[in-house]
């Protein structure tokens, strides 16, 4: 009997603990306001290599960029992606396998679009160069509504005690990457997420929020002189987002790490090579002052230089 009442009264001690474990919404996407203004700081590294062992020098193309500045929301549709913005530059630092790439003048002004499914970069508008467009892209690119956000693919719509984790949605995930000139099988996809912590930043209470994925068996178009017999994609992301979800994710930081092995067919058949890329991306955000309430913006509107409206914001992935 005494051992009964040992249990129970063990049983009630821990009930309190178990209801008073506070539990938080998960919003991973925000939406933003025409009129908007964010302070912007962003930092990217992108490595891939090619190499045939045995055979030749790898082949190797390194980008490296650092940006900050002043964003703005020009045009938000009503869905909350902006279609249209602008950035000021205060600092810019790019290089591509070490030498600087045409640089970005303190004020200059870079606005940015999405033009079919890609994202187009003017810079005192101006169309930017290749080199230039190719790093803003790590940073600073956008995406139609009908592509899924971060909040589909790593997010949940069930509140979340810290310390929780929750599975990834695999079948958004193949969705997505597969429009990334992959093709990604939801079955070859594993993950989660998890509420690491609560966390402030300067002076924002936010939700620390982590998430990794893990693919097997990626596929891509590759050359008919080779085919593929090994492949691995793995992401990881992590966040803070402010309990505020009327305001954008202070800081988010993204990596990817592709694997790929490769065997020559023909006569190439004995010829084993791979492929590899790893990206790293932080962006820094700060609401620097709301905009009005956000009027809809039409699919398509005709802008000075033959610009058209219909991209969203920076991405929090």
């Amino acid at each position: 009997m005494r051992r009964k009442y040992l249990l129970v009264l063990t049983v009630l001690l821990l009930l309190p603990a178990v209801a008073l474990a506070e539990t938080y919404d998960i919003v991973m996407s925000r939406t933003a306001r025409a009129g908007d203004r964010y302070s912007v700081a962003a930092t990217a590294q992108s490595v891939s290599r090619a190499e045939a062992p045995g055979k030749r020098s790898p082949t190797v193309t390194e980008r490296r960029l650092a940006i900050s500045g002043e964003l703005e929301m020009l045009e938000v549709r009503a869905s909350g992606r902006a279609s249209r913005s602008r950035l000021t530059v205060s600092h810019f630092e790019g290089t591509e396998n070490g030498k600087p790439v045409a640089g970005l003048a303190e004020g200059a002004v870079v606005t940015a679009q999405l033009e079919g499914e890609d994202t187009v970069y003017r810079v005192n508008g101006e169309p930017a160069e290749e080199g230039l467009s190719e790093l803003l892209k790590m940073v600073l690119h956008y995406r139609r509504d009908d592509i899924p956000d971060d909040q589909a693919f790593f997010g949940t719509d069930q509140p979340r005690a810290v310390g929780e984790a929750w599975p990834v949605n695999a079948a958004v995930a193949a969705e997505t990457l597969s429009r990334d000139k992959l093709t990604v099988e939801p079955g070859d996809v594993t993950g989660q997420t998890r509420l690491v912590d609560l966390t402030d930043v300067d002076g924002t209470p936010c939700l620390r929020i982590a998430g990794e994925v893990t693919v097997t068996d990626v596929e891509m178009e590759l050359p008919k002189m080779a085919q593929l017999t090994s492949s691995r994609l793995v992401l990881a992301m992590e966040g803070d987002y402010p309990r505020d979800t009327d305001l954008p994710p202070t800081r988010v930081k993204s990596t990817s790490d592709l694997d790929m092995q490769l065997r020559g067919t023909g006569l190439l058949a004995s010829v084993r090579f791979s492929v590899t890329e790893q990206r790293t991306v932080e962006r820094r955000l700060r609401l620097i002052a709301r905009g009005p309430e956000a009027k809809p913006a039409p699919d398509t509107e005709e802008l000075p230089d033959g610009e058209t409206t219909g991209w969203r914001v920076l991405r929090s992935e």
